[in-house]
């Protein structure tokens, strides 16, 4: 048996542990020795139309890295995912199995993200409110 088939198998495994609602994670092609995988996932955590389809190489993960594919997103937005997913895949460690961290990272960053948007987002209707209130205060004087 291929080490890289089995190792890719047993990532699927976790994902499909992880990914076990309907619709989570859809496995287009089953991985084998002599044939890539490919896998569907949707990041929730970015909308429930957004996809990421990973391509699994024969070679991953000892020699080659997954490909990726955004899905359900506007073109730069795409680009900005794909660019995120290639630096976290330059951080993770060469030859080893790297999905799991790598979705979990993304996960993070996209809620902190949302966070950090939010805030700003309430933080500038409260100042608009102010302004209207001052705009309002010196109307009547």
């Amino acid at each position: 048996m291929d080490a890289n088939w089995s190792r890719q198998q047993d990532e699927i495994d976790a994902l499909q542990a992880l990914y076990c609602q309907e619709g989570e994670l859809e496995i287009e092609k089953e991985p084998s020795a002599d044939s890539e995988a490919v896998l569907r996932l949707r990041l929730g955590f970015l909308g429930s139309d957004v996809f990421l389809r990973v391509t699994l190489p024969t070679g991953y993960p000892s020699e080659e890295r997954p490909c990726f594919a955004a899905e359900g997103l506007r073109p730069q937005e795409s680009e900005d995912l794909l660019e995120a997913i290639k630096i976290l895949m330059d951080e993770s460690l060469g030859g080893e199995e790297c999905l799991i961290l790598v979705l979990q990272q993304l996960e993070d960053a996209a809620t902190s993200s949302f966070e950090s948007l939010k805030q700003r987002a309430a933080g500038a209707a409260a100042d608009a409110a102010a302004d209207a209130d001052a705009e309002v205060a010196a109307a009547a004087a």
